[in-house]
């Protein structure tokens, strides 16, 4: 399962997913946390790039309506017996780590450690080519 949101280089994050996938001669499930109140803002075109570019690998699109995305994804895990999550660290300073409450990741690694769920997590290296201008996903070492 790989966690999706319209971030940059969440296609990053998907392609390597993708390999795991392959790797381990599973399906792919892409996931994204949409909130109840809808009150997050969305680039549209970025998610609807994210959505072509998990159709292109062969994930399967889930939407989870949740406030409180950590449990709800590890949740999903559970439910649909996915054994690992993958998703992608997110860009915050040091000082912003420091200073904030609990990210998404620290939480779901928490959650997923109580569940017996791996995590992967994966660096957004700085800013994506373009969709659909990156090499396709390699079986290489990683």
């Amino acid at each position: 399962m790989v966690v999706v949101t319209a971030a940059p280089g969440t296609d990053a994050v998907l392609r390597r997913a993708a390999r795991i996938a392959l790797r381990a001669h599973a399906d792919l499930q892409a996931v994204y946390v949409v909130g109840d109140d809808g009150s997050r803002p969305v680039p549209k075109q970025a998610l609807e790039a994210i959505k072509h570019l998990s159709d292109d690998l062969g994930a399967t699109w889930h939407d989870i309506v949740s406030d409180d995305p950590a449990p709800a994804l590890v949740h999903f895990a559970k439910e649909n017996q996915i054994t690992q999550i993958v998703l992608g660290a997110p860009r915050r300073s040091r000082w912003g780590q420091l200073t904030s409450r609990s990210s998404v990741v620290q939480r779901v690694l928490r959650f997923a450690r109580q569940s017996g769920v791996d995590v992967h997590v994966i660096n957004r290296y700085g800013e994506s080519a373009p969709l659909g201008t990156a090499p396709a996903p390699e079986d290489g070492g990683g």
